[in-house]
């Protein structure tokens, strides 16, 4: 795999039930970079709509409510 050469602009959002995927491998891959690893869940990454503020943020946007 080839090496991340800016991990500050990546966010890793995975689920440790993911039917596809080895949450471990991409939580080591993605090291240096923003992470999130929520318990259950699935490959479709159940609940994502709770993590769009999460995203935006990441992104720079701030919603004011």
């Amino acid at each position: 795999m080839p090496a991340i050469s800016q991990p500050e602009n990546l966010l890793l959002l995975t689920q440790t039930g993911d039917e596809t995927l080895d949450w471990e491998d991409g939580w080591d891959y993605y090291g240096d970079c923003h992470r999130y690893c929520g318990l259950g869940g699935s490959h479709g990454f159940d609940n994502f709509d709770a993590f769009i503020p999460l995203i935006l943020r990441f992104c720079g946007i701030e919603i004011h409510a």
